[in-house]
């Protein structure tokens, strides 16, 4: 059978095999509220209590009666409480609609990235450690100064035409010594980029290490690499005093048509002393 609180309709299944003569006290395991269920197999009427007199009434009736704390075993919610109080549960809290409001702030950030390369190249710039970044245009674009221990000057790209490989790409710059203790064998990293930020190709070069013009022209790729491998400098000594600087060169022998951007980066340094 199913019975009801008086006081807050909540509906329970109830086995008619516990019901004792006229009926039972409950009490609703929800709102505490102790009121009488009469069973409804007595042919007698019974008298109805008011249920705000339920405490005083059940004291007036000269006999014990069963008073459930918890509804006994074989009562139950029915279906229709149990699914209000798991919608209950579901209710959005605090935390779960800041997760939520985060998970859309950078799925939105991300998808403004990739439409937007310059909004790209602007966040590198100021939250990429020993990092400069320019683009690929063939106008000897300079980029703005990393404000980091090694930082980045005047460095732009250029094609340079090689008799054996064809166009090579040339980037150059000058590195600078931020830190308060002189430096040395300072080796920097160039990447080129595709149009939505992949990384095509890489090269490292120790500084100090320029090429001329000729040399660009006419020497073979194993030759440029290890012209620009040499860890002391071959032009410029590979010593950096505080606040100094040193020029670099890195050489792109075979760039891909691809490319739209470039990257300079510290690849490595060491102090003085060591």
């Amino acid at each position: 059978m199913i019975i009801e609180c008086e006081k807050c309709q909540t509906k329970y299944r109830f086995d008619e095999s516990l019901m004792e003569g006229d009926g039972v006290w409950v009490r609703c395991s929800r709102c505490k509220h102790l009121f009488f269920q009469k069973n409804p197999s007595r042919e007698e009427d019974i008298a109805l209590f008011d249920s705000a007199d339920d405490d005083k009434a059940g004291r007036e009736i000269g006999k014990e009666t069963p008073v459930f704390d918890e509804f006994p075993e074989g009562a139950e919610e029915d279906d229709e409480e149990k699914a209000s109080r798991r919608k209950e549960k579901s209710l959005w809290t605090p935390k779960k609609a800041l997760a939520y409001a985060l998970i859309v702030i950078l799925v939105l950030g991300g998808v403004y990235l990739w439409f937007f390369p310059q909004a790209r190249k602007q966040i590198l710039d100021k939250v990429s450690p020993y990092m400069s970044l320019g683009r690929l245009k063939g106008n000897g674009k300079t980029t703005n100064e990393t404000v980091v221990k090694v930082g980045f000057l005047n460095v732009k790209e250029r094609y340079a035409k090689n008799w054996i490989l064809g166009e090579v790409l040339v980037i150059e710059g000058v590195a600078v010594n931020r830190y308060d203790y002189p430096i040395l064998r300072v080796k920097v990293r160039g990447k080129i980029l595709n149009e939505s930020g992949k990384v095509l190709d890489m090269m490292e070069s120790y500084c100090g290490n320029i090429l001329t013009d000729e040399e660009l022209s006419s020497l073979t790729e194993k030759e440029i690499a290890e012209k620009l491998s040499t860890p002391g400098g071959s032009d410029v000594p590979n010593s950096v005093s505080p606040q100094g600087n040193i020029p670099f060169m890195i050489v792109f022998t075979n760039p891909s048509k691809e490319a739209d951007e470039f990257i300079v980066e510290l690849a490595k340094n060491s102090r003085l002393s060591e």
